[in-house]
């Protein structure tokens, strides 16, 4: 285990509540205090091209696991206009990437900070962060539950 590994599980996990002002998101109050061994489920909804800015930030972090979906979706864009064999076509649905990550052992506020860095642009679009409480995680192969289902240990 490396000092910063250590240092890691030691950090208290924090609920961050986010705001469309990246500012206001610095300085964003934490909610609530996580016990140790809480597991939080994190989901990033953005642009598909973030995708290994996201990874790059996550693996600094050493989050050992991250589940990726192509999804489509719109929310302040409301879409766009694209061609279609020469047709315009209005769609309303825009091609997105949904990362999930769950965390015991790192701080929350940790991964949502970075996350933010990975995919700021300060246009429309950049995306959602979403925290969730998730009740306990299972490890198949080895019968684990909870954070030791979760972690690379």
């Amino acid at each position: 285990m490396t000092a910063m590994t250590a240092r890691l599980m030691c950090q208290a996990h924090g609920f961050l509540i986010c705001s469309r002002n990246p500012s206001a998101m610095a300085d964003a109050p934490i909610a609530r205090k996580a016990a140790a061994g809480t597991l939080k489920k994190v989901v990033i909804i953005t642009r598909r091209e973030m995708l290994g800015a996201l990874k790059s930030q996550m693996d600094g972090l050493g989050i050992s696991g991250m589940t990726i979906s192509y999804v489509e979706g719109f929310g302040a864009q409301k879409g766009h206009t694209q061609t279609y064999r020469g047709v315009h076509v209005d769609s309303t649905l825009l091609p997105k990437m949904k990362a999930e990550i769950v965390v015991s052992k790192i701080p929350v506020q940790d991964v949502v900070e970075a996350a933010k860095r990975a995919i700021y642009t300060g246009a429309v679009g950049d995306g959602k962060i979403f925290i969730y409480d998730v009740e306990n995680a299972f490890r198949i192969r080895t019968g684990q539950s909870g954070a030791d289902a979760v972690s690379a240990e």
